[in-house]
């Protein structure tokens, strides 16, 4: 693959990535339902929540959180760690 087939596929991927994005955006109202909803359960669990959530200088709610992610690794024997690896 050339340099400018490379190029030109990462800029589809990524314009592909920023729509998709776009197109997931929940609307106002359903971004206040979902904050209202965890705030509500935050002060269920424990009557202190609602004077602490009172208290505070401000409050940051994520109502629902996606958990993501991809590693690439490789592991290596500790004898090659080492530098005892005699397969050379």
């Amino acid at each position: 693959m050339n340099r400018n087939s490379l190029v030109l596929t990462g800029a589809v991927a990524a314009i592909a990535v920023a729509f998709s994005a776009l197109a997931l955006a929940a609307s106002t109202p359903e971004i206040n339902a979902g904050v209202e909803a965890a705030l509500n359960r935050f002060y269920a669990q424990d009557p202190n929540h609602r004077e602490l959530a009172h208290k505070a200088s401000a409050i940051l709610v994520f109502p629902s959180v996606t958990k993501a992610g991809a590693g690439v690794g490789r592991a290596r024997p500790v004898h090659e760690q080492q530098g005892l690896d005699d397969r050379s």
